[in-house]
């Protein structure tokens, strides 16, 4: 993200289907949530519409927090965020 240095913005698209694969999912997703994060030394973040609990619950499953709560065009947000995992840090 260009205005924000080494944060990198992720965003997941699905449909109702991916219910059935849910545990496959989450396991695919933190695979490759890890390995977006090798360029993004400070980790990765997004804004998730508060109203949307399937995707907090995939969030939260996949290692991101909830840093704050804002409103954007009259809508509830969670500001999500997830560190580098320390591997890449040479921990």
């Amino acid at each position: 993200d260009p205005g924000t240095t080494g944060l990198g913005v992720v965003w997941l698209l699905a449909t109702d289907g991916v219910l059935q694969v849910s545990r496959r999912v989450i396991q695919c997703s933190t695979h490759y949530l890890n390995l977006m994060s090798r360029d993004y030394p400070l980790g990765l973040y997004n804004y998730l519409d508060a109203r949307n609990h399937l995707h907090l619950k995939w969030c939260l499953r996949s290692g991101f927090s909830v840093l704050n709560d804002v409103e954007i065009h009259e809508h509830p947000f969670h500001l999500i965020y997830r560190p580098r995992p320390a591997e890449y840090f040479g921990v």
